[in-house]
């Protein structure tokens, strides 16, 4: 979710000189590589597919395209080849998907992620059995542990079926709806914003809607219900759509909301 925050100061500094370039391309190139020292395949989905939307979205998408792939060919060189070749376990995940989610898990067998699908199943079957309430925040990996006859549970891995779980379909409705929101608001907030030439908040606007949309694709992946970064994007996200609506063009300062926001209290 932060990465597109690295990428927007790398190209808001470029004009700086040269030292602010190399500060802010190692920053945003070590943010990327640190993602790949997780060996993340929901990592890298959450950052792949949103990043391609993040530089569709730009008012010059060629060269936005070819400063990413500079900072990929950095990154390259250094992360690990486990991520690699967790990479090229999608393509043959399938097959996996469908044992998992029909048969259940074998504690026997190595782990391949694919597991993750039959603890889905579990919180959907609770989710079923507890749509209005659920079973309470915080309470899933102990109904795990209880079903399935074991000493200790585990998270859902994935945020939608551990809400559904926990907080029941009506949860998981409001939940959703929240986020949904979030990103439709900041996606208007960037069509106006790149109506009127106001660099400044398109540039914003389109950060907080990527950094939505990856919190969503990384959230099918794992649980991340209580991400602290998430309400802090809807909060940016309501102050800008606001800031959008009074037609500022020049600073962020000419907004009432935003002014309230940096402030100095003497």
């Amino acid at each position: 979710m932060a990465l597109p925050l690295f990428y927007r100061a790398l190209i808001v500094k470029w004009n700086n000189g040269w030292f602010a370039r190399l500060s802010y391309g190692l920053a945003t190139a070590g943010a990327l590589l640190t993602l790949t020292m997780t060996s993340s395949r929901g990592g890298f989905l959450a950052t792949a597919i949103p990043g391609i939307i993040f530089l569709a979205m730009d008012r010059k998408p060629g060269k936005a395209a070819l400063a990413s792939l500079a900072l990929a060919c950095v990154v390259a060189f250094y992360m690990p080849g486990t991520f690699l070749r967790k990479i090229e376990s999608l393509a043959g995940m399938s097959d996996k998907v469908t044992t998992s989610w029909n048969n259940g898990t074998d504690e026997d067998q190595e782990y391949t992620g694919a597991e993750r699908v039959y603890y889905w199943k579990v919180a959907k079957q609770i989710m079923e059995e507890h749509p209005f309430t659920g079973i309470g925040w915080g309470n899933f990996a102990d109904e795990f542990a209880r079903r399935e006859g074991l000493s200790e549970g585990i998270v859902a891995h994935s945020t939608w079926f551990q809400v559904g779980a926990e907080a029941g379909m009506t949860g998981l409705a409001a939940f959703s709806a929240m986020i949904a929101g979030a990103i439709g608001y900041s996606f208007m907030a960037w069509r106006r914003f790149r109506r009127t030439g106001d660099t400044w908040g398109e540039m914003h606007s389109r950060v907080l809607l990527t950094g939505l949309l990856a919190y969503c694709v990384g959230g099918t992946f794992i649980s991340r219900e209580y991400s602290e970064l998430l309400f802090l994007y809807i909060a940016m996200t309501a102050v800008i759509a606001e800031q959008s609506l009074l037609g500022a063009t020049t600073s962020p300062a000419t907004s009432p909301a935003l002014n309230c926001l940096v402030r100095n209290p003497q």
